[in-house]
């Protein structure tokens, strides 16, 4: 009789961590309309508008999600198998390349890292976002002389710029402090990014007349950052700020010919509030920007789960607090590691991420822990002991 062999423990992980997201989006499916949220419903109707008109909307902010999410449709794909490709795509990246690594502790923390197993009931550009910008990061860190990684690296940085306007400034940090470890420029990597911020923006400037990325973090400073500096300095509550400070916006909306002008002037307008009352905008970072680098994710667990925020029953209030305790004990241990084992260059990169961070969720309302997912994509590897079974060259680890 021949010898059994069990199945190798890494792939009982990778499988519980497909059945994982296969039963996060079963769950969602059950009510398409309850579990999605307002940003959902939007990147749909863009992804329609492209596939109906042949052409791109009127982009508030990047392009690629949408694109992404119409060649789904186009493929003919609905929301569950969208969210299942997405997820699943993403989750294979990362537990491979994490596996390499650190081996089955990598392959452990990329199958029950929550951000990921939360947002891929949940149809954002997270997901994706994060994936991206976590390959950009695991192509150029490794530090050889491959110009083909480095290319590879320069595609992923693109694409992550395209898909998540928030990454921009994380991929420039990424850049200087890989300069800085390894005394050498990545001019592919660099080239690539260049042509695609020009690119973008030469689009922008063609079409609406103004050369610009992405208007959301114009309208985020003005609706969210100069609001909440004014609450904090005055005393005055948030939301009445928040829609005295709009109605102003709209009352002088008519006197604009180009919509671009319109947000670069709220912009304008909110970083003259922010300077004119900067130890208020310094509380909100300490108040609100350094709780988001280390707090649970709130909220899309209980869209996912319940379909509201609010109003639970002591059953469903159980479990919110439940999945709390976890993401804390996942964070807690995510840190230890951090502080444990990564490098002097690793906690150069890990800090200045995670100031950029904290600035932009020093605001009320803003401080959502959905901008640390991509952040944390690239924390997590930095922390992994490459073994000399599951080893990459050079490895992750610092010196």
């Amino acid at each position: 009789m021949g010898k059994k062999f069990p199945l190798p423990i890494d792939f009982l992980i990778l499988l519980a961590g497909i059945i994982l997201r296969v039963l996060v989006i079963s769950h969602v499916q059950k009510d398409i309309h309850c579990h999605s949220t307002p940003d959902s419903f939007r990147f749909l109707e863009e992804a329609q508008t492209i596939l109906q008109q042949g052409t791109l909307p009127e982009y508030f902010d990047m392009p690629l999600y949408p694109l992404f999410l119409a060649l789904l449709i186009l493929a003919g794909c609905h929301k569950f198998s969208i969210l299942l490709v997405s997820s699943i795509l993403s989750y294979l990246c990362f537990f491979v390349l994490m596996r390499k690594s650190g081996g089955t502790q990598g392959a452990l923390l990329a199958t029950f890292f929550p951000p990921h197993i939360i947002f891929s009931g949940l149809l954002l550009s997270e997901i994706i976002g994060a994936t991206l910008f976590f390959l950009s990061f695991y192509f150029l860190w490794q530090n050889n002389k491959s110009t083909f990684r480095e290319f590879i690296a320069g595609v992923f940085a693109s694409f992550s710029l395209l898909c998540r306007i928030f990454t921009a400034f994380p991929l420039f940090i990424v850049m200087i402090v890989f300069i800085a470890k390894n005394r050498k420029f990545p001019f592919i990597y660099a080239g690539l990014l260049a042509i695609t911020i020009a690119g973008w923006g030469f689009y922008n400037m063609n079409r609406h007349g103004r050369f610009y990325l992405s208007l959301t973090p114009y309208f985020n400073i003005y609706y969210y950052h100069a609001a909440s500096v004014i609450s904090s300095a005055t005393g005055e509550n948030f939301f009445r700020v928040q829609d005295s400070l709009w109605k102003a916006a709209l009352n002088s909306y008519e006197k604009y010919t180009n919509y671009c002008d319109f947000y670069r002037d709220l912009a304008t307008e909110g970083i003259k509030i922010i300077l004119i009352h900067p130890l208020a905008f310094i509380n909100n970072i300490i108040k609100y920007g350094i709780p988001a680098i280390f707090k649970p994710v709130y909220g899309y667990p209980q869209i996912i789960l319940f379909c509201r925020y609010e109003n639970l029953n002591p059953i469903e209030n159980s479990i919110k607090w439940l999945l709390i305790v976890l993401q804390l004990i996942f964070n807690t241990y995510l840190w230890f590691r951090i502080i444990k084992y990564t490098g002097k260059w690793e906690k150069y990169l890990i800090s200045l991420t995670s100031i950029y961070l904290g600035i932009v969720c020093g605001g009320q309302q803003i401080n959502d822990v959905r901008f640390r997912f991509p952040l944390e994509s690239i924390w997590i590897p930095l922390t992994l002991i490459p073994s000399k079974k599951h080893s990459i060259s050079p490895k992750f680890k610092g010196k």
